[in-house]
């Protein structure tokens, strides 16, 4: 039978799995430092498309909406002139009450 002292030790301490671990989080290869500078560019990207696609929705859905509702308020017969400047003097003279 074994004794205590003549039991090898397979387990390691906290510190000492810790001590490999940072040793093992530090070795970095170059194509993982690549891969990771490669998807800081496209999150970067994909953040200015995002804001684009956005903006241009933002855009499309005003026309959308203001071609729509004038065409429910105002009668199918004259549905482009929501567009023109004259037809917005027209609105907002209505409502402020001149």
């Amino acid at each position: 039978m074994m004794t205590d002292k003549e039991i090898p030790q397979t387990r390691t301490t906290e510190e000492e799995q810790d001590k490999t671990h940072q040793k093992e989080k530090g070795k970095v290869t170059r194509a993982e430092k690549r891969k990771q500078r490669r998807k800081f560019r496209l999150r970067s990207l994909a953040l200015w498309q995002k804001m684009l696609l956005v903006l241009a929705f933002f855009f499309f859905c005003i026309i959308t909406g203001l071609f729509v509702g004038y065409v429910i308020v105002g009668g199918p017969d004259d549905a482009l002139s929501i567009y023109n400047w004259r037809t917005w003097v027209d609105l907002y003279d209505f409502i402020s009450g001149n």
